[in-house]
């Protein structure tokens, strides 16, 4: 059986407030899409295929300044959806999980501005690093990637359990389960390395379902706030 937990007040400024940031994180989302995909025409040589995104940023890069933005962009998507979802989800589960999303927001930020020296998907890359010859700002990045997808697959989990506990949408409860699990399973082939050529293609399908998923779950829940008000 669902419990329904009771739910907070609407005001119209609270309800004002929730529509601005479910705008923001969406044409965020869009806009940030937008760059990936352009920044990645305008960077000759760049293959989406084999190559992260991370390396259209990068110093050898000749669309970086365009997917600096894209990243910018990114984390707003996640701002925005975690505050709201952070008004909207009552209990402790559903908090927690727009806290997570929040926090790879700002650190997305980071990412964003410490730029990799290279694309760290090619093999000359790979040989920089292992020989420790890329800078502070590439490692910076390669480590605060790791905690942006790993918040983001736990927050998934815990923001269905909150879905869960406001009880006007259990398909999306259960969508974002499987969310939190697509996430881990393309987080685990991704850092497995076990997609031969393929890791550009990977790297964009964590992507699109870690960063995308909060705001879709954000539109949701403000179409279902609106239709119960």
């Amino acid at each position: 059986m669902t419990v329904v937990a009771p739910q907070p007040v609407t005001t119209p400024r609270r309800s004002i407030t929730g529509t601005r940031l479910v705008r923001i994180a969406t044409v965020s989302a869009l806009g940030a899409g937008a760059a990936i995909v352009v920044a990645g025409l305008l960077d000759p040589g760049y293959s989406a295929r084999s190559e992260a995104i991370s390396a259209l940023a990068s110093q050898e890069s000749h669309s970086a300044a365009l997917m600096i933005g894209g990243f910018v962009l990114m984390a707003s998507t996640l701002l925005a959806s975690g505050a709201f979802l952070f008004s909207r989800l009552a209990g402790k589960a559903g908090r927690t999980g727009s806290v997570l999303v929040v926090l790879a927001g700002l650190l997305t930020l980071v990412a964003g501005f410490n730029r990799q020296d290279c694309s760290n998907l090619q093999a000359a890359c790979l040989a920089r690093e292992e020989a420790e010859t890329v800078s502070s700002q590439h490692v910076i990045h390669n480590l605060v990637s790791i905690p942006i997808f790993l918040f983001l697959i736990v927050a998934a989990f815990f923001l269905a359990a909150g879905l869960r506990r406001w009880g006007r949408d259990t398909a999306l409860a259960r969508a974002t389960v499987l969310a939190g699990v697509a996430g881990l399973v393309l987080a685990v082939w991704f850092g497995s390395e076990a997609y031969g050529s393929n890791g550009g293609l990977v790297e964009c399908a964590l992507v699109l379902v870690t960063f995308g998923w909060p705001a879709l779950v954000a539109n949701r829940v403000l179409s279902r706030d609106a239709l119960a008000s």
